[in-house]
C-alpha cells in the first residue's frame, strides 16, 4: 500500500482524480492510474479516431507514452490525447512536448511547440493522463508524433531533450506461450515472482542492452541518470515490485520443469498416502464386521 497525496491507494487499478488549475485559468480534472506501461485506456469520452497499440519510448527517457489518441473533444473539434508515464524514482511536476500532426496520407498539417503538463504531481510508475486533450488545429489530423523536450522534477532537476526522434513505437512483447505450462504451473510461476503483486505473469520477460520488459508487461530501464542524480535503479519493476533476476529466473524454462517435477512428485506422494488412508480404513471396517458377525452368531 502507497500513501499518495493524501489518500491510500490500495492495488495497480486505483485511479486518483485530482482538479488543478491549468496555464490558461481554467479548471480541470487530470488522473493519475497505477497501471503498468501496457494500459491502454480510452481518454476521451467523444468518438476515437486514431489509437496506438503499443507503449511509445526512448530508451532513457524518464516517461513513457502509454497512450496516443486522436479523438472527438467534448468542446468541438479535435483533440489529442496522452497517457504519460513516470519511470523514475523522483516526483514529475512537469512535462514539455512538441507535437507534430499529420494528416491520414501522411502530410504534414500542423506543429505544437512547448505544449506543457503543469502540476502533476507524478510519483514513480503512474500514469497521468487529462480528460482536456491537446486542441488540434486542422479536422483532418490523424497522426501525431511526440516530441519529448523537458521534464521538470519536484526537487527541481530538469532533464532536457533537443533531439530530432520522436517517441517510437515500442517491439510487442510475446504473451506467455500456453503450452509451456499448466494452469497450476502458471499459478505458481504468478506466486512465486510476487506474491503481492496483482499483475500476474501475462507476457515472456525480455531485455536488451537499452531495457526490460517484466512478465506483468512493464517497460523499465536500466539506470538512469539526471544531473549525476540516480533517478531510477533498474533493479525492481517499476508498476508490480519484481525484482528482474528473479523474473527471468523464474521465466527459465528449466526451471519450470524442475518445479513442475517437484509438484508432481509432493501430488503423487499425497495421493499414496491417500490411498494407504484408504486401504487402512476399509481393512478396519472389513474387520469389525467380522467381528460384529462372530457375535450376532454366537447370539443365535
Amino acid at each position: 500500500m502507497k500513501y499518495l497525496n493524501g489518500r491510500f491507494v490500495k492495488d495497480l487499478g486505483n485511479r486518483l482524480a485530482v482538479t488543478v488549475e491549468n496555464q490558461k485559468g481554467r479548471i480541470e480534472t487530470q488522473e493519475r492510474i497505477q497501471k503498468n506501461s501496457k494500459y491502454r485506456g480510452k481518454i476521451s469520452s467523444g468518438r476515437t479516431r486514431v489509437s496506438n497499440e503499443v507503449e511509445l519510448w526512448i530508451p532513457g527517457f524518464p516517461v513513457l507514452i502509454t497512450q496516443k489518441q486522436v479523438a472527438d473533444r467534448v468542446e468541438g473539434g479535435l483533440g489529442l490525447y496522452l497517457g504519460i508515464q513516470n519511470l523514475t524514482e523522483k516526483c514529475i511536476l512537469a512535462v514539455y512536448v512538441d507535437v507534430e500532426c499529420y494528416s491520414v496520407l501522411k502530410e504534414k498539417l500542423a506543429s505544437l511547440k512547448d505544449v506543457c503538463f503543469l502540476d502533476m504531481d507524478l510519483e514513480a510508475g503512474e500514469i497521468y493522463e487529462t480528460k482536456k486533450g491537446i486542441e488540434l488545429p486542422d479536422p483532418t489530423i490523424r497522426f501525431c508524433d511526440i516530441y519529448l523536450r523537458h521534464v521538470v522534477f519536484t526537487d527541481e532537476t530538469i532533464w532536457s531533450c533537443n533531439g530530432d526522434m520522436p517517441m517510437r513505437n515500442m517491439p510487442v512483447q510475446q504473451l506467455r506461450n500456453p503450452g509451456h505450462e499448466t494452469e497450476k504451473d502458471a499459478v505458481m510461476l504468478g506466486q512465486e515472482i510476487n506474491r503481492a503483486a496483482s499483475a500476474g505473469f501475462r507476457y515472456e520477460p525480455d531485455q536488451d542492452y537499452q531495457y526490460w520488459r517484466c512478465a506483468c508487461g512493464q517497460v523499465n530501464g536500466f539506470p538512469m541518470v539526471v544531473k549525476g542524480n540516480i533517478v531510477w535503479k533498474g533493479e525492481t519493476c517499476i508498476a508490480c515490485g519484481s525484482r528482474k533476476d528473479e523474473i527471468f529466473k523464474l521465466a527459465d524454462q528449466t526451471l519450470l520443469a524442475e518445479k513442475r517435477a517437484e509438484r508432481e512428485a509432493r501430488e503423487e506422494a499425497d495421493r499414496a498416502r491417500m490411498e494407504a488412508k484408504r486401504k487402512e480404513t476399509a481393512e478396519q471396517i472389513r474387520k469389525k464386521a467380522e467381528i460384529l458377525t462372530e457375535k450376532l452368531k454366537g447370539m443365535a
